[in-house]
């Protein structure tokens, strides 16, 4: 059984009159507004600040709100009626998923608001892709009415992210960006001892960067040439195999400030 203490001062004698609270049904709550003296309705638990010394009108019944959620703050869909004396602290989460996306593609980065008020909050997204030293406002959604929000931006480099509501800002995340890297041979049963070229382009574009030629062996991928990347950021690389044999070639770019390590889909070439 829960006990709520209220003090009234009247002709200079302290009057303590105690309360003894069951669980109030709506009927009893209602017929307790025929009273001289203020009724408390409290949640089923038994410890403060729910049933905190405040001043209601005389005659009246005081709601306080249902039990708390983590943390003991009031549940924000019943803040208005809240007896609690501490607001429930405000909070803004983040989370990038995937983690890492291709070039071009979009990723989804969301998170929740917590506190008083969550509903139709607005919340901006700053980011500061690579290359850049700054963060810029690049997007602006408003919360649900459980305070998740969600942007799905595309991404062509690395970039870093956080979302700001009116009184708040998150953590920063990180997405790392492939570059889209393609590999084309000139001929996939060249003749044996002869040349055949192994060419491809690397998007968004990283002109002047070298590009790694792997070769799978027995051990694994060994790198076999390489090659600097041209004003348009494509590669060219010439090869040749012995007789009958058959390989498996990939192209690699190293990771940079803009792009994470990024490598080609493998393919295979047989010499007759």
């Amino acid at each position: 059984m829960t006990r709520c203490l209220r003090v009234i001062v009247a002709s200079g004698v302290l009057v303590l009159g105690v309360a003894l609270l069951a669980v109030l049904s709506p009927s009893a709550a209602a017929a307790s507004t025929g009273h001289s003296t203020p009724s408390y309705v409290c949640p089923g638990i038994a410890t403060p600040p729910c049933c905190s010394p405040i001043t209601p009108t005389p005659a009246s019944v005081v709601s306080c709100c249902p039990v708390p959620t983590i943390g003991g703050c009031c549940n924000p869909a019943n803040a208005t009626t809240c007896c609690t004396t501490t607001s429930c602290p405000a909070g803004l989460t983040i989370v990038v998923n995937p983690s890492t996306v291709s070039e071009g593609s979009a990723t989804t980065v969301s998170g929740t608001l917590t506190g008083a008020t969550v509903a139709a909050q607005t919340i901006d997204l700053f980011e500061e892709a690579a290359g850049q030293s700054t963060f810029t406002d690049v997007a602006q959604t408003q919360t649900s009415a459980t305070g998740t929000y969600r942007f799905v931006p595309a991404v062509l480099t690395n970039a870093q992210w956080y979302t700001k509501a009116p009184a708040i800002q998150s953590p920063t995340v990180t997405e790392s960006v492939l570059a889209a890297v393609t590999l084309h041979p000139s001929s996939t049963r060249p003749k044996a001892g002869s040349k055949f070229l192994l060419s491809g382009t690397i998007a968004p574009s990283h002109a002047g960067e070298q590009v790694a030629l792997q070769r799978l062996r027995s051990g694994g991928w060994a790198t076999v040439a390489q090659a600097r990347l041209d004003a348009q950021s494509r590669f060219a690389i010439t090869e040749k195999m012995r007789a009958y044999a058959r390989a498996r070639f990939r192209v690699v770019l190293a990771a940079d400030t803009r792009n994470a390590r990024s490598v080609s889909a493998a393919v295979s070439i047989t010499a007759r």
